[in-house]
């Protein structure tokens, strides 16, 4: 009987007996990513109907009912499911074609019998990526520790949820760790080959590389300081032509894709991780990946991958800091500060010795008055800001420069306001129109 053909209250009986039993059997399914898995119930004796569900966060949703017939009844319907579910000839199996990451999860079929009796299974369905050698990447970097010290990172080039990542050698200076992507050797002037293996529940994969060979092509590492909030530009140096960049961030002790970079007329580019979405770019040339918005957790070494024509790869190192404000800024603003009280300072202290020795000679107020000029006209022009002081705003241009016709500074060129710093308002050592 088609479940097409089923009425509303059937359905109804069906279902209400479905709440009075149990969980019974469970089973597990690994599934490969894209391709298909096959649920199948033990049937004792002859059943009616099937009720297949998904639970997902507690909740369950129907994905299929099938009832028993010639040929059996298939109803789907959830749309996501629809084109890829589909029954066997003795309507026991329930087949899910082109697995995608988020199938993974408990499954329910709820068996009813033709006596009404109900049994429970389940499954856990977990989907995995096959493994292929050719995804796998090891790259190399300084470990700082010593020039012969050297750290070999193996990663895959995408989703690695469930991966163990292990390394083997012909030397014992390794002592792998399975699990661990990231391991530390000494190398010297031979040759090593070392062994990346990459293990799920549904495949696995290995990729042996010559340490002479993938650290020849590891260059130093760039130092970077971003702000936070701000954007920040990584540039590989390696000449072009390319085929195709890798970007990785460390995490721990593990190496994490984020960007491939494509090189075309324009560049393609796809993100992995989802932290970055919307906060990289890629320049023209695709040289240079931006990212923008930068956040504390940004911080971390980042290396670039670089995959050449022959396949030959390049890598090159990043580490980058992220401040909370912007250190040059700082810096610059300090050492101008400071020079200025300095040149203060020293102007006062000669000032002060001068005033005491013009006091005793007459001739010493011309010396002040030399003294004074030589060093005020050997500083810097002063901005327009600062040559408001010497005179009236109503006497700046729009552009806050001196027009010609500008009252001049004393007949010295020294502004009235420097020397009552050092003789006050009553006296000053020369006046208005004294020559030297």
């Amino acid at each position: 009987m088609p479940v097409a053909d089923m009425s509303h209250n059937r359905l109804l009986r069906l279902w209400f007996p479905i709440l009075l039993f149990g969980t019974g059997a469970s089973g597990a399914e690994n599934g490969v990513l894209g391709e298909s898995v096959t649920f199948q119930v033990k049937i004792s004796t002859p059943f009616e109907i099937i009720f297949w569900t998904k639970i997902v966060g507690g909740e369950s949703r129907n994905i299929s009912v099938v009832t028993f017939g010639k040929p059996c009844g298939l109803l789907v319907p959830l749309q996501d499911f629809q084109k890829r579910v589909n029954i066997s000839k003795d309507c026991s199996k329930l087949l899910l074609r082109h697995l995608k990451k988020d199938d993974a999860g408990r499954y329910s079929a709820k068996i009813i019998s033709q006596n009404n009796k109900v049994e429970d299974v389940s499954f856990e369905l977990h989907v995995y990526r096959r493994l292929l050698g050719s995804q796998l990447r090891v790259t190399c970097v300084p470990d700082g520790a010593g020039s012969e010290t050297w750290q070999l990172h193996c990663s895959t080039e995408t989703w690695e949820e469930g991966t163990e990542l292990s390394w083997t050698s012909a030397t014992q200076n390794m002592d792998p760790t399975l699990g661990n992507s990231v391991t530390k050797l000494i190398y010297r002037d031979g040759d090593l080959n070392v062994t990346c293996t990459a293990r799920n529940r549904v495949s696995w994969a290995s990729k042996t590389v010559s340490l002479k060979q993938v650290c020849a092509g590891a260059s130093g590492i760039e130092e970077l300081t971003g702000i936070l909030g701000a954007s920040i530009t990584f540039q590989v140096k390696t000449s072009p032509p390319y085929e195709k960049i890798f970007w990785s961030k460390m995490d721990g002790n593990k190496s994490i894709d984020i960007v491939k970079v494509i090189f075309a007329e324009p560049c393609g580019f796809q993100v992995f991780l989802p932290a970055f979405q919307n906060r990289v770019n890629v320049s023209k040339d695709c040289r240079e990946l931006y990212l923008s918005h930068l956040k504390q957790e940004d911080a971390s070494r980042y290396s670039a991958q670089i995959v050449l024509p022959n396949q030959k790869t390049m890598v090159e190192f990043f580490d980058l800091q992220v401040s909370h404000q912007s250190c040059s800024g700082l810096s610059l603003w300090a050492v101008l500060f400071l020079s200025k009280v300095g040149s203060l300072l020293l102007l006062g202290c000669l000032g002060l010795i001068l005033r005491k020795k013009s006091r005793k000679a007459d001739g010493g107020r011309r010396l002040l008055a030399q003294f004074l000029s030589a060093f005020l006209r050997s500083q810097p022009p002063p901005p327009p800001w600062a040559r408001a002081c010497d005179h009236p705003s109503s006497t700046l241009d729009p552009d806050g420069r001196l027009p010609p016709t500008a009252p001049l500074p004393d007949s010295h060129g020294l502004p009235q306001r420097h020397l009552r710093r050092f003789f006050g308002t009553r006296s000053l050592p020369f006046h208005k129109g004294t020559t030297q």
